[in-house]
C-alpha cells in the first residue's frame, strides 16, 4: 500500500507530462511489474489503466469547467483527443484529421478532395480506388462529373 500511495502522489503531480509507466517506476525505484502489482492490489486496476483513468478524469474536469466549444479543443493538439467526448468520437476525429492532413501534405485542397471522393467512391470499382488517394487524385472537371452522373 505504501508503494501505491507514493505512486498516486507522483501521478497527481505528473500525470500531465508522464503518460507511460516507466517514469513512475523509475522515480519510485521499482520495476514496472512490481508497481503494476501494487496498483492491482490497491485498486484492482493495472498501473497503466490507473494512469489513463487519471488523465481522463482531468479531461472531464476541464471539459465540465470550460465554455470553449469542443471543436476548438480538438484543435489544441494530439493530447486534446481526450476532449472528443468518447473513444469513438476521438477515433472518428482522428480519422478525419488524418485524411485532411494527408491531403494537405500532398498539396490538395482537403475540402475539394473529400467532396469529390465522396461523390465518386460509390461508382468507382475496387481496382480504381487508388486513383482517389490524395497523392494520385486529380479533380474532375464539371463536365466530366455531369457526364459520369
Amino acid at each position: 500500500m505504501k508503494r501505491f500511495a507514493k505512486f498516486r502522489e507522483l501521478l497527481d503531480a505528473n500525470f500531465s507530462s508522464w503518460h507511460q509507466l516507466a517514469p513512475y517506476a523509475q522515480e519510485l525505484g521499482c520495476t514496472q511489474k512490481s508497481l503494476n502489482r501494487a496498483t492491482r492490489d490497491a485498486v484492482g486496476l493495472s498501473a497503466k489503466e490507473y494512469i489513463v483513468r487519471r488523465i481522463v478524469l482531468e479531461a472531464k474536469r476541464l471539459l465540465a469547467h470550460t465554455d470553449r466549444p469542443i471543436y476548438l479543443m480538438l484543435a489544441l493538439g494530439r493530447r486534446a483527443w481526450l476532449f472528443a467526448g468518447s473513444d469513438r468520437g476521438a477515433e472518428r476525429a482522428a480519422v478525419m484529421v488524418t485524411l485532411i492532413m494527408t491531403a494537405r501534405l500532398n498539396d490538395v485542397d482537403p475540402q475539394a478532395w473529400l467532396a469529390d471522393v465522396f461523390a465518386r467512391i460509390a461508382g468507382t470499382s475496387q481496382s480504381r480506388l487508388p486513383a482517389l488517394l490524395p497523392w494520385n487524385w486529380t479533380k474532375r472537371s464539371t463536365a466530366d462529373a455531369q457526364a459520369a452522373a
